[in-house]
């Protein structure tokens, strides 16, 4: 069956529209031209009734309701039709769209949280699911927005987000609480901080100031993070021994072996870093 292309008198469904990001894409899609619909709690139409009525439907919601909502509404879907999903985690979404429609099926990721103002600039995961249609309007449509677009399938998407949110964000919490137990706030040590210090307190402060299950969810319900933190846990371990242990000659062979690794990006990230500080501290 040969799939028409997408064009503006297609309707997109958000289920999930009232959330956060459900917002965002309503706002970026009826910008971009399209006619948007939503679904959510006490919203005019359900989530049936966006499957009925939408040519393009995408999940914004929790992972565990995506999938839920993917079986309800998937026998509903035509062939003709686009389901995509916006959640973080890749692998178990994926599979259960595939398994519970005929549609096309188009997995998105958006590296960025609904306070940017555009995607220019902006890093999206895609993953292909099922059919060229909808991957190759919604690929177009973020490219033209200005996103920086990455396709990866979705067991390459998590193996990824274990290291980018698992881990990163299990280190922020893990530095809030060492400083809980050392009674040490951070506005208490603010003014005699450098400015990385400064920045990377702002950055897990950020964290606390959000929704806590999100992070949970994150953290905890991507199959991959346990296997990143054991070997986050034996880096901890060899660090500690080299840095604290053994001779400084010794630590600083070990600091320089890393870094050789690093290569190149280091000169890079001291510049793009530089330039952020400049732009904060000025």
């Amino acid at each position: 069956m040969k799939i028409k292309p997408v064009n503006k008198k297609d309707k997109i469904g958000i289920i999930g529209g009232n959330g956060v990001m459900g917002k965002w894409f309503c706002n970026f899609f009826k910008t971009s031209g399209f006619v948007v619909e939503i679904s959510d709690i006490n919203t005019k139409f359900s989530n049936s009734e966006i499957a009925k009525k939408c040519r393009i439907i995408i999940l914004s919601t929790p992972i565990n309701e995506a999938i839920k909502i993917s079986e309800q509404i998937g026998k509903k879907l035509r062939p003709d039709q686009i389901l995509m999903d916006i959640c973080s985690q890749k692998e178990e979404i994926l599979d259960s769209m595939l398994k519970y429609t005929d549609s096309e099926v188009v997995g998105t990721h958006p590296m960025f949280g609904p306070s940017v103002i555009s995607m220019e600039n902006q890093n999206i995961v895609l993953c292909k699911g099922r059919g060229d249609t909808g991957f190759l309007w919604i690929k177009d449509l973020f490219l033209k927005a200005g996103a920086n677009i990455t396709v990866l399938n979705g067991a390459e998407h998590d193996k990824h987000m274990a290291i980018v949110q698992g881990l990163t964000h299990f280190l922020s919490i893990c530095f809030a609480k060492t400083l809980q137990k050392m009674e040490l706030h951070p506005k208490d040590i603010f003014n005699i901080s450098t400015p990385v210090f400064k920045i990377n307190s702002d950055i897990i402060g950020r964290l606390f100031a959000q929704d806590p299950a999100l992070y949970a969810t994150l953290i905890g319900s991507n199959k991959y993070t346990n296997q990143c933190l054991k070997l986050f846990s034996e880096s901890f371990k060899e660090t500690e021994q080299k840095l604290v242990l053994e001779s400084h000659e010794n630590a600083t062979n070990y600091i320089t072996e890393i870094g050789d690794f690093l290569g190149s990006y280091k000169e890079e990230a001291m510049d793009r870093s530089n330039k952020f500080l400049n732009v904060i501290f000025e």
